[in-house]
């Protein structure tokens, strides 16, 4: 009989471990950052060596980035940015009731 009990006890801590780690998933889960993150940007260089060290070389056209977030984690603008380092397209996702029904892209210009 207490084996039983300790079985089911077992079951029920077993269960409510597995509901627990189903946190909310946010857009930092998508982009991979720990914390409460405001904004990112990941630049890409080509690498080069210089006295036996690496170092980052040429900006890459392709790649660039930056991300800002809201207060919850969704993101609410996502630029793609040359290698001049001036934003070449804006991203801007259309929420409903938290869910992102549409992304909207404008270029430099705004069109």
């Amino acid at each position: 009989m207490k084996t039983k009990k300790h079985i089911s006890i077992l079951i029920l801590i077993i269960v409510f471990a597995m509901l627990s780690s189903c946190g909310k998933k946010t857009d930092w889960n998508l982009y991979d950052v720990n914390g409460k993150v405001k904004k990112f940007v990941e630049m890409h260089y080509e690498p080069e060596t210089k006295f036996g060290e690496w170092n980052k070389g040429e900006p890459i056209e392709f790649g660039n980035y930056s991300v800002a977030f809201d207060a919850d984690g969704n993101f609410e603008v996502e630029d793609f940015i040359g290698k001049n380092g001036k934003m070449k397209e804006r991203s801007i996702p259309k929420k409903e009731y938290g869910e992102i029904k549409e992304i909207s892209s404008y270029d430099q210009k705004g069109n």
